[in-house]
This record gives C-alpha cells, sequence and structure tokens, in this order.
C-alpha cells in the first residue's frame, strides 16, 4: 500500500505498517502480495474478494466501539478488512491529502475523525458484509467559515406512493439502488482539516506531524449531504432530468414513449423505468 503526502515536491511512500519505503521497494514488495491473494492496492483503490462469513450471525457479532476495539477482538480479521476498503474508496476517489501541520491556515480548525463500524446482515440474520465508515467530526465545525447551508434530499412518502402507483398502472418497472460512497464524491468548496485517521501514520519521514486536508466531502461533514444533492442534481440535468416542482427529490426524464422517474432519499434511489434501453442508457452514464 502506498501513501502520498504534500511536503514540497517529494513524494513520500509508506506501507502499511506506516514504514516509509521507495517507488522501487514498493513496486518490489507488492508483486508477490499479488500473485498471493493481495486483499487491497491503495495506489490503485482496488479491492479483492472479501473475506468468507461462514457460520457468522449479524445479532451475535458485538459491534466495536472505535477503531482499537475492533482491531483487539475477536473478529478483527474482519474489522480491519472493512477499514481497508473504506480507505481504497478514499484514496481511489482522491477525496484528501496529507499537508503538514504548520501549513494550515491561521484558525483554521482541525476536526478529529473516528471510524464507525457495523455488520450488514442478510434476510436470513446472516452476515452480508462488515463495514468501516471513516467520519469527520463534523461538530466542531465553524457555521459561516466551514459550512454556510445544509441540505438533505428526502422525497416525500406520498411522492413515492404516487410514483409506484403510475409504475403498477403502466406496468413500469421498478429498480432500487444505492450510490457506494455517496459523499466522497462530491467536491468541497471550504479549506477542511482533519486529523489523520487512527489506521495512518501522523508523522511524515522528517518527523513533521501529518493532517488531513479535505478535497471532497467526507461522512460527517455539515455540509456532505447538500453538496452530495448539488452533484447529483448536475448530473441529472447533465443527462437530461428535469426537477418536479412540488417535490424537488423527484426528476422525470421523457424521450418520446420512454420515460424514467427518479426518487431520490439522500444516496437510496428508487427508478422507475418504461423500457430496458432507457434504464441502461442512465446506468452508464
Amino acid at each position: 500500500a502506498a501513501r502520498r503526502q504534500a511536503s514540497g515536491l517529494q513524494t513520500a511512500y509508506y506501507d502499511i505498517t506506516g514504514r516509509a519505503v521507495t517507488p522501487r521497494r514498493l513496486a518490489l514488495h507488492a508483486a508477490p502480495l499479488m500473485a498471493d491473494r493481495p486483499r487491497f492496492a491503495y495506489a490503485a483503490g482496488v479491492a479483492a474478494a472479501p473475506l468468507p462469513h461462514p457460520d457468522l450471525s449479524a445479532a451475535s457479532c458485538d459491534i466495536p466501539k472505535g477503531y482499537v476495539k475492533a482491531m483487539s477482538c475477536e473478529l478483527a480479521e474482519y474489522w480491519r478488512e472493512a477499514v481497508h476498503t473504506e480507505w481504497s474508496g478514499i484514496v481511489a476517489r482522491d477525496t484528501l491529502e496529507f499537508v503538514k501541520q504548520r501549513d494550515m491556515p491561521a484558525g483554521a480548525t482541525l476536526m478529529n475523525c473516528h471510524y464507525v463500524f457495523d455488520a450488514k446482515p442478510r434476510p436470513d440474520g446472516s452476515v452480508e458484509k462488515f463495514k468501516a465508515r471513516l467520519v469527520a467530526d463534523g461538530n466542531t465545525q465553524q457555521y459561516g467559515v466551514d459550512f454556510t447551508d445544509v441540505f438533505a434530499t428526502v422525497v416525500k412518502m406520498v411522492s413515492l406512493r404516487v410514483v409506484l402507483v403510475l409504475a403498477a398502472a403502466r406496468r413500469w418497472r421498478l429498480w432500487q439502488f444505492d450510490v457506494q460512497q455517496a459523499f466522497l464524491q462530491a467536491t468541497l468548496t471550504e479549506q477542511l482539516f482533519m486529523r489523520v485517521p487512527p489506521n495512518l501514520p501522523d508523522r511524515d519521514a522528517d518527523g513533521d506531524r501529518l493532517v488531513c486536508r479535505l478535497k471532497k466531502t467526507l461522512y460527517g461533514l455539515r455540509q456532505a449531504a447538500r453538496e452530495w444533492s448539488t452533484m447529483l442534481t448536475d448530473t441529472l440535468l447533465r443527462f437530461g432530468f428535469r426537477r418536479c416542482i412540488t417535490d424537488t427529490c423527484v426528476y422525470v426524464f421523457v424521450d418520446g414513449d420512454r420515460t424514467l422517474v427518479l426518487c431520490v432519499y439522500v444516496d437510496d434511489l428508487v427508478l422507475a423505468f418504461s423500457h430496458d434501453d432507457v434504464r441502461a442508457r442512465f446506468s452508464t452514464f
């Protein structure tokens, strides 16, 4: 695994234990791992198949409160893989960069962060996957400095019922899906700083303390849902959707006899569509 941190023109690489390594040694070290079931490659942000969960019940899993407890419990291997999956997505989406703490602007807020863990159950009660979410402590953000407006797209239940009735009456199909790591994709307009996550070293090779400068939104930020909503709306309008006047969380697309109706509940979406080809166009947009 590699991590880049902004220290002038120099790029520093670290392995998963926090040791500083050269790019050549990193490549040599990664080669045998790639041949022997690599779990993650931070540089590419790619994860291999998750660990199996035989005979594990979600109800019997003790959900740890914090990173230290997660790494010291009986299910530490599963929580470690969940953390690596989360961090892999953060790196792949270029959500943040590492800078020296002394380079922070005067008066800038330095937020803490922590991991939130959970076990997602299947309908039969077994564990589908272990989840870890890196969350910024947005409660320390200053209004007017670190954020201004807050908003989350939550469709009205009456609007959802109307869409379901239309779908049933016109024999439309329904497709429900959620956007993975949705908040990590919206660009920030404010300059925000956060402490280094607990699974990474917080000092560079010269011993200088590092912090994270957020380039995109992160879960826990006050403006995260609003920035995600803005980005999603811009994307849908480019596709050709029109926003409903009576409910701004409902979007309609019409192309001849092809129709799409999209209901948005933060990062969970319900799509009613008349033809499979128009749904395919939307899903690959």
